[in-house]
């Protein structure tokens, strides 16, 4: 999806625009350009406006060639993924009009800002495929160093990666760990060392130490004028054994005065003590030392604590920088880790990160009978749950700790298909476990959101009220946050809530093919009228443009067109509320503490005898009693609703309209707008289903289908359903 890329340039004119170069080909403007031998006189060509319109014409530099067709500052573009990336080269498209094209250029690939890949390629016509095999990336640079007539901009109107196969294949990778228990650790250590926030995972610093031997003179040590974060430092430094020592610091005359020493008090090894304010079961504790120099503890004891009471206690010798302690534990709230010897000689602890369970990874000798499908609806009426279901034939002898919500991520060849979270797992052999998952909406269809009467209010607080507290990462189009919804939401699940409000202003969900829950504008494919688009291209307002084709090449056996009843309308309810003086009584009973209540309806001016309100909201009260009799009661709303109809004039026999009554965001305001959605979307009662061979192609692209029997058909990915093998293939329904 094009939300998930950011491109930028160091010069292109005004009209020109890269928001859509990876996904979708622009098209150049067929303006005659005052460059040398440039527009010819067949046609095709027209003059310039005064001011060329902005947007849809791809990217076109500020930099001109010279008389050898080479710049003196060469046009840049750089691309940045949030998510990494492979590549088996990258197709441009340049100039189609008149056929210029950049013939020398240069291709990096970086992944967090190191160099991965360096090529240069000589392009020998306007449409060029540079061949290469990159594995994960998250950056590309592509300077354009010549272009292949003189006096040039360089023009693109798409770029197209081709993702590597054979990168990998199948990799799921599990967090069996015991969720919350990091964040809700508050931590503390026994020597007054260096410590940092542990809540968060850090990387430690290229900083040059000073202990014997730490820094190396390869340019890979620093020095800071301010400590970066780094996680657990100790005070304590190993001897020349690598071996913390305790003991009793006797009096002496060279005693050197030191906060917290005095003569004949006792010192320990070091010791980190983390502190629970919940109760946590895991199958032991990774530890990450130092992950630049490589040091690390050689020997430590973890002690785990249920309030005063040992639970357990074991000695690990851990042989790297990362280690995991397997020692299964439950219901704990305390654990104590003594360092007691390092893996070089005069070192402190260096801990940089502590997980309470295993990272796991499995690939597909591993994982079996994976079955993974996603849904998208394109305007919302609902919104699916993707799911992941697979069998763990497990080679290690580590027993697994399932817990609800504990995250699954799917890829293939490195490419991320998405994130799941356990919603159950079971052991069935000596070898095997049963995993059944599920996506982020899954997750927001288990909780309860209180809904409310909203009058103008900003999608972007709708929407952050719905994933509050819900530990999901969700990603809202800019062009969305502002739009306002306007009507009610009757208490339920947050999914239900979610598109709800995705359905009112016309959004996509999306949580496949990324590492958020994506929230974006319903992707049509529809070209808009703008005064650059070029007649002579085939293409004009109203028609659709696509990201992909399926051919006969990639394309399998079986491909089916599937027709239902024709839809011959649509009828959308628009929803008014307005406050009313009628009260009615929402709780009577004797009560003793807190109470929450909440109501089968929306209703306002609450009021309470013999007890107190403290929260409230449209839908629900918390309340309290002391006792007695609590009478709660508030007044309705009254409910408006305006039928509007949209009819196709074509079709006079057999009605079928699609209707929509219970969207309660649909108001007034937007119903128009909704109607024409609702209308649009079931206008086509034709579908294709047929499996493909997978590359760039993602939930929600517009697409070409050739049939082989009859014509091509056109529409939104609406469903895949993976196969996974050497190659990834999916049973995709279009439409």
């Amino acid at each position: 999806m094009k939300w998930d890329v950011s491109i930028s340039t160091n010069g292109e004119e005004y009209y020109s625009s890269t928001d859509n170069l990876t996904t979708q080909e622009e098209q150049m403007p067929g303006y005659a350009y005052l460059l040398p031998g440039y527009a010819l006189l067949n046609g095709e060509y027209q003059n310039a406006p005064d001011v060329i319109p902005e947007g849809q014409s791809g990217y076109t530099s500020s930099q001109i060639s010279d008389a050898g067709g080479e710049f003196s500052d060469a046009p840049t573009l750089r691309i940045v993924f949030d998510r990494l990336k492979t590549s088996r080269g990258i197709t441009l498209d340049f100039n189609g009009i008149s056929g210029d094209y950049a013939s020398k250029l240069n291709i990096k690939w970086f992944k967090n800002g190191e160099l991965v890949e360096n090529l240069d390629f000589s392009p020998t016509s306007n449409t060029y495929f540079c061949e290469a095999s990159v594995k994960l990336h998250n950056e590309v640079v592509i300077t354009f160093q010549k272009t292949s007539r003189p006096y040039r901009h360089v023009w693109v109107a798409k770029i197209t990666n081709y993702r590597l196969v054979d990168a990998g294949g199948l990799k799921i990778v599990y967090g069996d760990i015991a969720l919350g228990a990091k964040e809700n650790a508050e931590y503390s250590c026994n020597d007054g060392g260096h410590l940092d926030s542990l809540k968060i995972k850090h990387s430690f610093p290229d900083v040059a130490l000073n202990y014997p031997g730490y820094a190396l003179l390869n340019g890979e040590y620093k020095s800071y004028d301010v400590f970066p974060e780094a996680g657990y430092i100790s005070r304590a430094v190993s001897d020349e054994n690598g071996v913390f020592q305790a003991g009793i610091i006797q009096p002496g005359a060279a005693l050197v005065p030191h906060q917290g020493l005095y003569p004949s008090s006792h010192f320990g090894v070091p010791t980190l003590t983390a502190s629970f304010s919940d109760r946590y079961s895991s199958q032991g504790i990774s530890l990450i030392f130092n992950d630049h120099s490589g040091d690390y503890c050689s020997q430590l004891t973890i002690t785990w604590y249920r309030g005063t009471e040992e639970l357990a206690q074991e000695r690990f010798y851990p042989n790297g920088y990362e280690y995991f302690c397997y020692h299964p534990v439950e219901y704990y709230d305390k654990v104590t880790i003594a360092f007691e010897k390092t893996s070089r000689p005069y070192r402190p602890v260096f801990l940089t990160d502590i997980q309470y369970g295993l990272g796991r990874t499995f690939l597909d000798d591993e994982a079996k009978n994976v079955d993974c499908c996603i849904e998208l609806s394109p305007i919302s009426e609902e919104i699916s749950i993707n799911m992941l279901n697979f069998t763990i034939r497990s080679k290690s002898n580590i027993a697994f700790n399932f817990q609800r919500r504990q995250q699954m991520k799917l890829y293939f060849d490195e490419n991320i298909i998405g994130i799941f979270y356990l919603k159950s797992g079971k052991r069935v052999s000596k070898t095997d476990y049963e995993v059944n998952t599920e996506d982020a909406v899954g997750l927001l269809d288990t909780s309860e959101f209180k809904g409310g009467i909203y009058n103008d209010e900003p999608v972007k607080n709708v929407v952050a009220a719905i994933f509050e507290d819900q530990n999901i990462n969700y990603f809202l189009d800019q062009t969305l946050q502002e739009q306002t919804v306007t009507g009610y939401l009757p208490a339920g699940s947050r999914r239900e809530s979610l598109a709800q409000v995705a359905f009112a202003i016309g959004a996509s969900v999306n949580t496949a093919y990324d590492l958020n829950l994506y929230i974006y504008p319903r992707n049509t494919g529809i070209i808009k009228p703008h005064a650059g688009l070029h007649p002579g291209s085939g293409l004009k307002p109203g028609m659709r443009v696509t990201k992909e084709s399926f051919t006969k090449t990639n394309t399998m056996s079986g491909l089916t067109i599937n027709h239902s009843d024709i839809t011959t309308g649509a009828r959308v309810y628009a929803h008014t509320y307005i406050k009313s003086d009628e009260s009615e009584e929402l709780y009577k009973d004797t009560l003793t503490g807190i109470a929450e209540i909440t109501f089968s309806e929306a209703h306002h001016s609450l009021a309470i005898t013999g007890g107190t309100i403290t929260a409230y909201g449209d839908n629900w009260a918390t309340i309290t009693g002391t006792g007695g009799e609590v009478v709660l009661t508030g007044k309705k709303y009254t409910h408006l609703t305006t039928i509007h109809e949209k009819t196709n004039p074509n079709i006079s026999q057999n009605e079928n309209l699609v209707e929509v009554k219970e969207a309660t965001l649909v108001n007034p305001k937007n119903v128009n707008e909704v109607l024409d959605r609702v209308y649009d979307y079931y206008s086509s009662n034709e579908s294709v289903s047929c499996r493909v061979l997978l590359n760039e192609e993602e939930l929600g692209d517009i697409v070409s289908v050739d049939t082989d029997f009859d014509g091509t058909r056109m529409g939104a990915i609406k469903k895949m359903d993976f196969t996974f093998t050497r190659e990834m293939t999916a049973e995709v329904e279009i439409g």
